[in-house]
């Protein structure tokens, strides 16, 4: 997809080899119109499906795309020559994300009781509208700034088990309402608990100081080799000097940080010793080789 000049952002998600599947899911929409975009802004979205449930994929899935579709209607029956109100059209399509998980789940008896979590956020110019149930989470980070935008709704005594979520056999449920302001140099942080678990937010504030991509692509990597058990998702989105009207977008694609079967770092091994494997098979061989000669030679 296209994304405009005044933001870096890149996005990922692994999924843990204990996993059958990757249930979670990311979203990501601006208008092509440079005249809707002004007014509208850009809306970014992750959920992660309540593990081991019947239908933990299906529900974040149904959850963005009803997001999405109710976000787009908000912003249709508001005034066309003024900005939407990103707070209420938020919050309108959290209830339409609410009522299309409860509706899938009641028309499919095999996915009764699904849910998910979700984060969404609207992101024009530097101000930022975010609505959030669950234990996925938004973090503003800066060079110097670190700033957790949302709360997680986990119970304290049993780790991982969600007090408030998406679906879960309720009808509706009202989200936490979140609001910063967005520097330039800064940056958005959303991300499932796959990938915070493991990955403190000061490491993502250190890798920061480079690309955005090579972050997410060295971040989801650094969750894989720690932990590895759950799905991680991540997106960044860090602010640039506002584009030029009209100025060309650039192409963005997903980053695949999935490690290869046989990674070093999967394995735990230093990647020197992986390097210079063949020359270590050369030296046992000359060994065994100069030990079999001795051998036979006192025969």
């Amino acid at each position: 997809m296209r994304i405009r000049e005044d933001l870096e952002l890149a996005w990922g998600s692994v999924k843990g080899p204990v996993r059958p599947e990757n249930q979670d899911d990311i979203l990501v929409w601006e208008p092509v119109d440079e005249r809707e975009f002004r007014r509208c802004g850009r809306l970014l979205a992750i959920a992660d499906g309540m593990g081991g449930l019947a239908g933990g994929a299906e529900a974040s899935r149904t959850a963005l795309r009803a997001m999405l579709a109710g976000w787009l209607d908000a912003i249709a029956t508001q005034a066309a020559e003024a900005p939407p109100d990103p707070g209420a059209c938020l919050e309108a399509a959290f209830a339409r994300a609410c009522v299309a998980v409860a509706r899938a789940a009641a028309a499919h008896p095999e996915l009764a009781g699904m849910g998910t979590t979700l984060t969404a956020v609207a992101l024009r110019g530097d101000r930022v509208e975010g609505v959030h149930v669950g234990d996925t989470r938004c973090v503003l980070i800066g060079p110097q700034r670190l700033e957790v935008l949302s709360e997680l709704h986990v119970d304290p005594a049993v780790d991982h088990v969600l007090t408030r979520a998406v679906g879960a056999g309720q009808d509706l449920v009202d989200p936490d309402r979140f609001s910063a302001r967005l520097a330039v140099g800064e940056s958005l942080v959303l991300s499932s608990d796959g990938f915070w678990h493991p990955v403190p937010d000061e490491e993502c504030q250190a890798m920061l100081v480079g690309g955005v991509t090579e972050a997410v692509h060295e971040l989801l990597r650094a969750a894989q080799r720690r932990d590895g058990q759950d799905n991680a998702s991540l997106l960044i989105a860090r602010r640039r000097a506002e584009a030029e009207p009209g100025a060309p977008g650039r192409e963005v694609e997903e980053v695949d940080a999935a490690l290869r079967p046989w990674d070093d770092a999967a394995l735990g091994i230093p990647s020197a010793w992986i390097r210079q494997w063949p020359w270590i098979l050369a030296a046992l061989g000359l060994v065994l080789g100069v030990l079999g000669a001795w051998r036979f030679g006192l025969a």
